[in-house]
C-alpha cells in the first residue's frame, strides 16, 4: 500500500483573510515503511508573516526573495501525490 504524509505551515486558518502556505512537504509510505521520495519546500504567501509563524520556527528571511506564485512547486507535489489517492 502507497500513502503520502502531507503537511502544511500557513499564515493563519483564515484564506477569505488573506492566509496562505508558507511551507508544505510530503513524505512517502510504502507498505508502512518510510522510501526515499519526500519533498520539502518553503513559499512566499506574499505578506507579512506574523506572530504565528513564531511558533512553526519559519523566520520571514527563509522565504524572502521567493516568488510569490511557484508553480513549480505545485507540480512538484501533484507528481509526488500521483498514484497515492485510492478512488474506489
Amino acid at each position: 500500500m502507497r500513502q503520502i504524509v502531507l503537511d502544511t505551515e500557513t499564515t493563519g486558518l483564515e484564506p477569505s483573510q488573506g492566509h496562505r502556505i508558507i511551507e508544505i512537504g510530503c513524505v512517502e509510505i510504502v507498505n508502512r515503511r518510510i522510501s526515499n521520495t519526500h519533498f520539502q519546500r518553503y513559499m512566499n504567501p506574499g505578506r507579512e508573516i506574523d506572530a504565528a509563524l513564531a511558533t512553526a520556527g519559519i523566520p520571514k528571511q527563509q522565504v524572502d526573495g521567493l516568488r510569490v506564485t511557484d508553480t513549480r512547486t505545485l507540480e512538484v507535489v501533484v507528481a509526488v501525490l500521483a498514484g497515492a489517492i485510492n478512488t474506489r
